[in-house]
């Protein structure tokens, strides 16, 4: 799978990204045809889908977690998964997203993180609420900021308004109150740099292991581990000898909501 970001679209209408595991980590797709422009579906297959699938079949595509993830990986639908989607359909019926899935090769540096390694410390990091409710307000607070700016330059715009006096006045309490923004904003920063340094000292080697990955590509690096990732780490490092593992990383992952149900996990070395 390739590099996840940002937006695209599908059959003409929004596919939602959120951010964190499978809800999904990123947001994504409003039109079809910005979908086919991001080469992540021809033409002809944009035709061929918007021909064969009943409208009913196109909505619950385009809220499936499976296409989501796509369009947030950018990664192209090919012709046979085109005909493996119809092939689900026809089998499963209205079960049929259930069965939707990507494989991964873990022993590709790359998916290992985008697939693995990052989605874990974003999925632990969230197990820590404090933290957690920093991030969020301070999302939260970054949003109010932006909208109060664009609310106070419709304010300056209005020079040709009669009531002069009246948007003077607006204008100071919208300063008024962006100062107060200002200020809490830098607090919550504050305060989220504090959180952010004390789980680095409850996941050391993060950063460091994180920063060389692509060179090395050592799940040891990443040692020491946090508790409640000891038991995934293990199983990612006996990986690499032992395939058997692959169903007890992706058991693993979907208690997790990690991954998807019919993700498949396999290790298959790039030949020299």
């Amino acid at each position: 799978m390739k590099s996840r970001h940002n937006k695209a679209t599908f059959a003409g209408r929004s596919v939602s990204v959120t951010s964190s595991s499978l809800d999904f980590r990123r947001p994504a797709a409003q039109s079809l045809n910005e979908y086919t422009s991001a080469s992540l579906l021809g033409m002809p297959l944009m035709d061929l889908l918007q021909r064969i699938l009943p409208r009913k079949r196109q909505d619950e595509l385009l809220a499936s977690t499976w296409l989501k993830r796509r369009v947030q990986n950018q990664e192209a639908i090919s012709r046979s998964e085109i005909h493996n989607i119809l092939r689900l359909i026809a089998v499963h019926g209205d079960s049929w997203m259930a069965f939707l899935g990507d494989s991964f090769n873990l022993a590709d540096r790359a998916v290992m993180y985008e697939q693995v390694i990052e989605p874990l410390y974003i999925w632990w990091s969230q197990q820590h609420q404090a933290h957690q409710a920093l991030v969020s307000a301070e999302a939260k607070h970054q949003q109010s900021m932006v909208e109060l700016t664009l609310q106070i330059e419709f304010w300056r715009q209005q020079s040709q308004c009669d009531n002069q006096d009246y948007v003077n006045a607006e204008l100071e309490l919208m300063h008024e109150r962006q100062d107060r923004l200002t200020k809490e904003h830098q607090k919550l920063i504050k305060a989220l740099n504090l959180s952010q340094q004390e789980l680095d000292c409850k996941w050391p080697n993060w950063q460091n292991a994180k920063l060389s990955w692509q060179q090395q590509g050592k799940l040891s690096a990443f040692l020491p581990v946090p508790k409640e990732l000891e038991s995934i780490w293990q199983l990612l490092e006996e990986f690499r000898q032992d395939p058997a593992k692959a169903s007890q990383i992706s058991q693993w992952l979907q208690i997790r909501q990690l991954c998807l149900n019919s993700d498949k996990f396999i290790w298959e070395p790039e030949q020299t």
